[in-house]
Parts: structure tokens; sequence; C-alpha cells
């Protein structure tokens, strides 16, 4: 793999697993995952996947939907698992998409921090509006703190962690302080359960460290409990269970977030934190002029139906706003392709909302100072247009590579050196020559030659057909597939060897070549 590259999508499971704290650390036989033994064989699965090693479509599928599982255990509220599993869904596509199309010469840490503010933190921010305000009707009966409280305040002289803004706002809800929440009866009598509970919180809020979720789930539990059961009258409090469902969904939100932002300050510092808020609190400022109008119009055509019970509201509010926050993802995705394909285009502020403008205004931004360079992107389309077919010999190939060496890119752009390589060879019909260097390009060129692997990636499986080798053709498939990379003569076609042999005997063929790759 290049020096510079995006992490792999097995890396972002991984992870998604890791923030979620929904790997248990104590088991119960009521748990999808019961013992130690369980919990190791997922943990290997995960490294599995963050290596590419063996059914990779397969393993993430099988991983994701226990993912679902773990935290449809936490979080119960029918509405609110769909909303999750839709977001997971949302947030998968985009990094596949993401990997497939956008290509990087950054640095690892530098890709992860352009990919942060410009793709995946924008979609989030999108994807997590589109369910609030689906659901809007539904979620009257809940409550939220105000404002963007699952973010981090990094504004005083100590960070105040999304956990803090949800404990208090519980607090708040309940009517109680924070001793009298989590040990109603203090210094009346000893609980040394309580008595750590409470230490855990102090912890927790004041020093900012991000307990397991089991733990903040049983804290929560002990304490309502504790409060229905308090001594002393002003501080007995009643919590039933759609209440608890509510507190509960807030701080699950709040430790996943306390999760992300803690990593982020961690690798890349508090400038770049603060200029993530920064961003995100203008994209929000955006969605809501565009949610403002939406709201007013849904209210407009409903406003004379007798509905007594509030279920055409729901009803209303669902289905309009699911088609239009997915025509406006489905939009934004568009124009930013184009947007960065040709910065300078005027189409793109053409037909565009308020909103989405704003998005592309932001992005183009930041992108155009961090993430071009020209010199590069002109190297990579002078290496694009040399391999294509007549330019493509030896001697040009050779002062290609003198040019990489003079501007420091040979390192960079290896890749496409190996693939202008292979291409000559496979011109000159000798495949055996040409197939090594195809897989030095394929491996190398995994995670940052964005939409330039769908070529690259059909090329060499076409070589592993005309080598004989049916393993690795298997494997180069079953990758392009794991990230949305189509195969040429399999589109569509499911991955069984009856389906897969009909692909790899064309391509086999010797007679079946590209004039121009």
């Amino acid at each position: 793999m290049s020096s510079s590259f995006f992490p792999t999508l097995g890396e972002l499971v991984k992870y998604l697993f890791d923030v979620s704290g929904a790997l248990p650390r104590k088991y119960s036989s009521k748990d999808i995952i019961d013992s130690e033994s369980k919990k190791k064989t997922i943990q290997k699965k995960l490294q599995r996947l963050k290596n590419e090693e063996r059914e990779l479509e397969g393993n993430l599928k099988e991983l994701l939907s226990l993912l679902e599982g773990l935290l449809f255990s936490v979080i119960k509220d029918g509405r609110s698992q769909l909303a999750l599993r839709s977001m997971l869904q949302n947030l998968v596509a985009g990094y596949q998409q993401l990997v497939s199309t956008e290509g990087t010469y950054l640095s690892r840490s530098e890709s992860i921090k352009w990919a942060l503010k410009n793709r995946m933190l924008d979609r989030f921010v999108l994807s997590l509006n589109k369910y609030q305000m689906m659901n809007s009707e539904y979620y009257r009966k809940w409550s939220f703190p105000e404002g963007l409280w699952w973010l981090p305040d990094l504004s005083g002289d100590k960070i105040k962690w999304p956990m803090n803004t949800a404990y208090q706002w519980v607090y708040d809800e309940v009517g109680v302080n924070q001793t009298h929440f989590h040990f109603p009866d203090h210094g009346l009598i000893d609980d040394d359960r309580l008595a750590q509970n409470l230490q855990n919180i102090h912890r927790w809020v004041n020093e900012g460290r991000t307990p397991s979720w089991s733990s903040v789930e049983k804290n929560l539990t002990d304490s309502i409990r504790a409060l229905a059961d308090a001594t002393r009258e002003e501080h007995r409090v009643l919590i039933n269970e759609e209440e608890k469902e509510n507190f509960m969904f807030v701080l699950f939100f709040a430790r996943i977030s306390n999760e992300i932002f803690k990593t982020m300050l961690d690798s890349f510092g508090a400038d770049y934190v603060e200029d993530i808020i920064g961003h995100i609190t203008k994209q929000q400022l955006c969605i809501n002029e565009g949610r403002g109008v939406l709201k007013r119009a849904i209210e407009q055509k409903i406003s004379d139906i007798d509905d007594p019970y509030q279920c055409y509201r729901d009803r209303a509010y669902y289905i309009t706003t699911m088609h239009y926050w997915n025509n406006l993802e489905k939009n934004v995705a568009l124009e930013l392709s184009e947007l960065f394909a040709n910065p300078r285009s005027e189409y793109l502020y053409q037909n565009v909302s308020v909103l989405a403008a704003n998005i592309f205004a932001e992005a183009v931004k930041y992108s155009q100072s961090v993430y071009f360079d020209r010199t590069l992107i002109e190297m990579v389309n002078r290496g694009l247009k040399l391999k294509g077919g007549r330019l493509c010999t030896k001697e040009n190939i050779s002062d290609f590579e003198t040019l990489l060496d003079e501007e420091g890119l040979k390192v960079k752009l290896s890749w496409l050196l190996d693939w202008i390589t292979a291409a000559y060879y496979y011109h000159n019909e000798e495949d055996e020559k040409a197939f090594p260097l195809f897989l030095s390009a394929f491996e190398k060129a995994k995670y940052c030659a964005g939409k330039n692997q769908y070529k690259l990636v059909n090329q060499y499986v076409e070589s592993c057909a005309k080598n004989g080798k049916w393993k690795e053709f298997k494997k180069g498939v079953a990758w392009a597939n794991y990230l949305g990379i189509e195969i040429r003569w399999h589109r569509g076609c499911e991955e069984t060897d009856e389906k897969l042999s009909f692909a790899y005997n064309l391509m086999k063929e010797k007679a079946m070549r590209y004039p121009v790759l």
C-alpha cells in the first residue's frame, strides 16, 4: 500500500465497535455475546477485516449486523433503532464511496483529517438532522439538551465534554443535583455501591474520563432505583421506563461523541477539534434554514386536518422529510463530485439550494487550501494519458520516471509508475511480465488512487486470468465487490464460482485485449 492512503474499510468498522462500547466486559446468558470466547471470536473477525483477510464482504455484513444487534440491545425504542441502522448504513456506504472515488496523496493522518472535515462529518450532520426531523412528531414525547449539545466546548479553561452536558441535563430534568441523583440518601445511610457510583460520576464528568457503556447503564439503573426508594421525600423521584429510555439514549449518544472527539484531540490537537466544531456549527446553521422552510410547508398542508391522535401529522413529517433529505443528500454528493472535478464550473451554483451552496463553499475553501497539489495532479493526468496506448513506450516511461524523481513524487506515485509499465507489457502481449507489475500497482493504489482504482482493479483481475491465477482473480474481485467497485463481465452477478468462471474464462482469452487502458 502507498505511504499516502485512507484507513481501510475494516479499520472504520473496528473503530465503530470501539467507540460504541458495545462489546461487553461482563457477560450474561441474556446477552448477544454471553462469553469471553465469543467476544474473542468477534475481535479476531474485526482484526481480519481490518487486515483484509478471508471473506471480506461476508464478514463485513456479519459484523455490521452484529453491531446493529448490540446497539439495539442498548437502544430499545423501535423508531430510534431504525434511525441508528440507517445512519450506520449511510456512514459505511459513504466511506465506501469516498475511498473508491476520492484519491489522496496526503499522509494517512492528513487524509483522515481531510476526510473527516470534508466528507464524513458533513454526511453525519445531514443524517442526524434527517432522522431528527423525520421523527420530530414521534419524539415529542422525548426531550433533549438544547443546541449542539453533543459537541465538546473548548472555550473555557477546562474542556466541557458532551457527557458532562448530558448528565447535567438529566439532573435538571429530574430536579435534583448530582449527589442526590446518584446517592439520594447521601449522609443518611452507608451504601458502598451508590458511593462508588457517585465517585465514578465525578471521574467521568469532572475529570473527563470516558467509561464503558455497561458502566454508564448500570450507574443510571442503580440511581433510578435509589431515587424511587429515597428516605427523604424531597429526593424521592419516580422515573418511568419512557423517561429512562430517553436518558439512556442521550447518555449513549454523548458517550460516543466523547470517544470520537477525544480521539481527534489526541491525534490532531485542540486547533483541529475547534476547527471541526466551528465547521459543524456553520453547517447546522445552514441546515436550520432548510428545516424551517420545510416545517412551515408541512404545517401549512396539515393545519386543517382533524388528527386527534397525531397519527397523520407523524406520518406526514416522516414521509415528506424522508424524501426531502434523500434528495438533498443525493444532490450534495453529485454536485460535490462535479465541483471537485471542475472547481471553476459555474453550473454548480445554478439550481442549488441555500444549504447545498453553503456546504459547497465551506468544502471548497478548505479542500483547495489543503488538498490540491497542482503539480501532483498534473503528473497523475500525464501518467494516465501515457498509460493509454501508443505513447506507452519504454523511452516515454523512463522519461516520466525521471520527471517524477525530479518533482519528488516517485514514492507517492509509485503505483502509477508500476501501472504504466504493466500496461506497456500488456500492450505487447507479454502477460507474464505484466502481472507482477499489475499486482504491485493494485496493492499500492488501494485506498489512495480514488476512481482510478476502477480501471486498475479491472486490469489486475484480467491479468490474473491471462496468467491462470484463479485464486488471485477471486481475491481481486472480492476486494472490488467489498468496496462497491464493479468488475467488467461480472456486474450485478453473485460471487459464486460459476459466475466468476464466466468472467475469468472470457478475460483469459489472449484475443480479448483492450487497445486503450
